[in-house]
C-alpha cells in the first residue's frame, strides 16, 4: 500500500487528485457495506457449530480490516509520521494472519466432518483433527517472521512504504500453499474413497 502526497503539501495525507481521494473512501465505505451486508445475512445464533462460527468470525475480521484501514488512510494519514506508516503494516499483518488462520480452521472443521463420516465424534479423540490442529502451529512462525521482516518507512517525498522483507514473504506464500493444498487434500481424500455413496457425505461435499 503506498499514500502519496503532492510536492509542497503539508497535509498528513494529500492523494495525487481529488479524484483518487474520493475513490478511497468509496472503496472503503463500499467495502464496509458490502461486508455488514454479508455478515447479516450469515448472522444466526440458531445451530451454531464451529464451521459457521469461522465463516462469521471471517467476515467481521475483515470488516475490521477495512475499516481501520480507512481510518488510518483517510483519517490519521499514513505519512504523518512513522508510527503512523508503522500502524498501516501491523494492521495488515495482523488481519492478515487472523484471517488465514479463521479459514484454516474452517477447512480443518470440514476435514474432521468427513473423516468421522459425520458421526459425533469428539474433536481430542480424532486423531485427523488433531493433526491438523497442531499443523496449523506452524503459523505462529509465520506470523512471527511478519512481525519481524516488516517493512514500513517514509520516503523523502512523505511516501508511506510498507510490506515485508522475502525471509518472510517467501515462507508465508510456501506454507499458504503447502498447509491449504493438504488440508484440501485431507477434505477430499475419504470422499474418493467412499465415492459419495453416504448421502450426507455428498450434501456435504457440495455445500462445501
Amino acid at each position: 500500500m503506498t499514500v502519496s502526497n503532492m510536492a509542497g503539501s503539508t497535509a498528513a495525507v494529500v492523494f495525487p487528485d481529488h479524484g483518487h481521494q474520493v475513490l478511497s473512501v468509496l472503496v472503503h465505505l463500499l467495502g464496509c457495506s458490502v461486508l455488514a451486508a454479508c455478515f447479516a445475512r450469515r448472522y444466526s445464533i440458531s445451530n451454531m457449530n464451529i464451521a459457521k462460527f469461522c465463516v462469521l468470525a471471517i467476515f467481521v475480521d475483515s470488516w475490521l480490516f477495512v475499516f481501520s484501514a480507512g481510518v488510518v488512510v483517510n483519517g490519521v494519514g499514513t505519512s504523518l509520521n512513522p508510527a503512523a506508516c508503522l500502524s498501516g503494516i501491523y494492521l495488515c499483518i495482523f488481519f492478515y494472519a487472523s484471517s488465514k488462520v479463521l479459514i484454516y480452521l474452517f477447512l480443518a472443521e470440514k476435514v474432521h466432518i468427513v473423516w468421522s463420516a459425520g458421526q459425533p465424534i469428539s474433536r481430542f479423540k480424532s486423531k485427523v483433527w488433531l493433526v491438523c490442529f497442531v499443523v496449523l502451529f506452524g503459523y505462529v512462525a509465520i506470523f512471527i517472521l511478519m512481525i519481524v521482516a516488516k517493512i514500513a518507512y517514509i520516503t523523502d517525498d512523505r511516501t508511506c512504504i510498507i510490506g515485508l522483507k522475502s525471509i518472510a514473504s517467501i515462507p508465508l506464500l510456501a506454507y499458504d500453499i503447502w498447509l491449504t493444498s493438504f488440508l484440501t487434500f485431507m477434505f477430499v481424500w475419504p470422499l474418493l474413497r467412499r465415492n459419495l455413496s453416504t448421502g450426507n457425505l455428498r450434501a456435504l461435499a457440495v455445500r462445501t
